[in-house]
């Protein structure tokens, strides 16, 4: 069973306090600037009915190349009459417009998979007509449920606008066709939004997480997890109060570059601590760590302050690492 100390839980707990203020700042500054600064990242134009509530961001812009599936179907009520019957949609995902680097796929449910293993699962909640009068409607859905960690993890909303074709057929339903299927290509916009203000300092609560998984999967003793989870713990703290510098350090002394992003500072640390710690599993540190930057809002983990707090977050853990290794705890006791 998973154990830790009252210090590791304390310096945890300090470092999402550390990084909470952080995020509700930059909700009205420097990522509000950044994400507007991208298209993808824009609201679309819909009719009111489609909106979803205004603490939501898009937080991914998707293409959509596929067919709508319909059945023919005997009315259940009425048996002399026979209709399509919406099945299921099947299309493939794309970031950009232009079809080149696939990113998903969306199938029934209606689900939308990316790449990375992330799934979100939505339920329609509004319907608007398409302007085109030949294409399938304009939706708002809401999500209801989620799997695995990555994109769409967090999503919880989605829209689809800018249909073009994929409405049923108009004849060929009737007995003689029971069960037929018809793939109506279609084209489509989906864009996903997520909570503007996620729960204080999810970088902290997630490599929690992963280092949880982490020691389960080592199966280490009582003893050992607790000092895992202590250096673990320090690093991302003073990798955080480094930059914020509110606290008292524990370790790690040093002020750290100007203008480093603190939830980066994290991420890194937290990453770099884990692998010195457990590296045989850092093919799935490595995963982690390319879900925790592609959230970071507005810049996807490429900007300038994201490099300087990576690189401040990884010297803090590097440091602790070799503290941690020289403190005598594997000298054999005398006697």
């Amino acid at each position: 069973m998973y154990k830790t100390n009252k210090f590791s839980l304390a310096l945890a707990a300090l470092a999402l306090a550390l990084l909470a203020p952080i995020a509700s700042a930059r909700a009205h500054g420097e990522r509000d600037k950044e994400e507007r600064g991208e298209n993808d990242h824009r609201r679309p134009v819909v009719p009111p009915i489609l909106e979803p509530p205004a603490d939501q961001n898009v937080t991914f812009h998707a293409f959509a190349v596929g067919v709508q599936i319909y059945v023919v179907t005997q009315n259940p009520t009425n048996p002399s009459l026979y209709s399509w019957v919406f099945k299921a949609p099947e299309a493939v995902l794309f970031e950009d417009g232009d079809q080149d680097e696939p990113v998903g796929l969306h199938y029934a449910g209606p689900t939308w998979e990316h790449k990375d293993g992330s799934k979100v699962v939505g339920s329609v909640l509004q319907r608007s007509p398409s302007p085109n009068a030949s294409a399938i409607p304009w939706l708002l859905l809401q999500a209801v449920s989620h799997e695995g960690r990555g994109k769409f993890s967090r999503v919880t909303y989605i829209q689809r606008v800018n249909t073009a074709g994929g409405a049923a057929p108009t004849t060929g339903a009737d007995a003689a066709h029971v069960g037929q299927e018809a793939r109506v290509p279609y084209t489509a916009e989906y864009y996903l939004y997520r909570a503007a203000h996620p729960s204080p300092a999810d970088e902290v609560t997630d490599w929690n997480e992963h280092l949880e998984q982490a020691i389960k999967t080592a199966a280490v003793s009582a003893g050992i997890q607790a000092r895992f989870a202590a250096t673990v713990h320090v690093a991302i703290y003073d990798a955080v109060n480094g930059i914020v510098r509110k606290y008292t350090p524990c370790f790690v002394t040093e002020e750290a570059p100007r203008g480093a992003r603190p939830d980066a500072a994290a991420i890194q640390a937290a990453y770099i601590a884990l692998k010195g710690l457990f590296p045989a599993q850092t093919a799935t540190f490595d995963a982690q760590l390319a879900e925790s930057l592609g959230k970071i809002p507005g810049d996807r983990g490429h900007s300038g302050s994201t490099a300087r707090g990576r690189a401040w977050g990884e010297h803090v853990a590097n440091v602790v690492l070799n503290w941690r290794a020289a403190d005598g705890f594997n000298t054999p006791l005398p006697g």
